[in-house]
C-alpha cells in the first residue's frame, strides 16, 4: 500500500502565504482542480482518480483508501476537519494526489 500524506491545511491559523482561511495549499498535475468555485492547475505529475473504498473517521484524523484500478488501492490519512469538508463518502469519486521529492527503498 502507497500512503501519502495529504497537503497542508491552516484551517483557522493565519496562513503566511496570504491564502484566505481554511485554504488548502496544494504544492506541486496540469488538471483543474475545483475548489470553493475557484479552478486551479498544479504541478504534481502523480495524480490517481479512484474510488473510495473506506473511509475510518477518527477524533482528529481520517484513513482514506481509493481503488484506482481492480485490487490496487492507496490509503491516505488527512484530517477529520478535511474529510468532511471534502464531503467524502464511501463509493464517491476522488484523486490522490502524491508529491514526493524521494522515493525510499528498503530490503530485509
Amino acid at each position: 500500500m502507497v500512503r501519502s500524506h495529504r497537503t497542508r491545511n491552516y484551517g483557522r491559523h493565519a496562513d503566511p502565504h496570504g491564502l484566505p482561511k481554511n485554504a488548502v495549499a496544494i504544492i506541486g498535475a496540469e488538471f483543474p482542480v475545483t475548489h470553493r468555485q475557484t479552478t486551479m492547475k498544479i504541478s504534481a505529475r502523480n495524480v490517481l482518480q479512484g474510488t473510495i473504498v473506506s473511509i475510518v473517521r477518527g477524533p482528529v484524523t481520517t484513513e482514506v483508501t481509493l481503488e484506482i484500478a481492480a485490487g490496487v488501492q492507496i490509503v491516505s490519512t488527512i484530517t477529520s476537519n478535511s474529510a468532511e469538508s471534502l464531503g467524502l463518502v464511501e463509493g464517491g469519486k476522488a484523486y490522490g494526489v502524491i508529491k514526493a521529492s524521494s522515493v525510499m527503498v528498503a530490503t530485509d
